[in-house]
């Protein structure tokens, strides 16, 4: 009987324990997703404009975690063209928050596949492999910024083991 209580006291300690682990990375997760959206959003360019020669970039699709995979969806505009660029890579696989001047996400790896679609396209263009995410022009402080989302991505890895 004594075993019997002492083993669902531990059964009962483990489940909220797992629980506020969970709870503990929804927030991590928020809180860095809410920092590189923002980025995102008050972003003219993630980047990547200067290779496709176009006038602006549309947000399709902004950062989110689902099932440890990062992703984002953007679409460069041009007077005559559209191309959408799908990125997406393991969280575990992150490793830094880079600038120049954009602000980027590196990796460990080239774990980032990123997808090109023309406008109108059902399938991919072409798939690229690469070691670097886009986030986008920095809103103020392109250091503060970076030193603010390393300070936010080291508390997310916490919660992401390297596969």
């Amino acid at each position: 009987m004594k075993s019997t209580r002492w083993g669902l006291i531990f059964t009962v300690c483990i489940f909220f324990q797992l629980a506020l682990q969970a709870q503990s990375r929804q927030k991590a997760e928020s809180a860095f997703l809410k920092e590189i959206n923002n980025v995102l959003q008050h972003s003219q360019d993630a980047g990547l404009s200067f290779l496709y020669n176009v006038n602006s970039m549309l947000v399709d699709s902004p950062f989110v975690i689902k099932e440890g995979i990062i992703s984002v969806a953007v679409s460069y505009v041009s007077d005559t063209d559209t191309i959408r660029i799908r990125a997406e890579a393991p969280v575990s696989h992150l490793n830094d928050i880079g600038y120049d001047n954009y602000l980027f996400i590196l990796l460990k790896d080239e774990a980032v596949t990123q997808n090109e679609y023309k406008a109108g396209d059902k399938d991919y263009k072409k798939t690229i492999k690469k070691n670097l995410l886009h986030i986008g022009t920095p809103i103020k402080d392109g250091y503060g910024e970076q030193e603010n989302l390393q300070k936010l991505l080291n508390k997310l890895l916490k919660y992401y083991k390297q596969e």
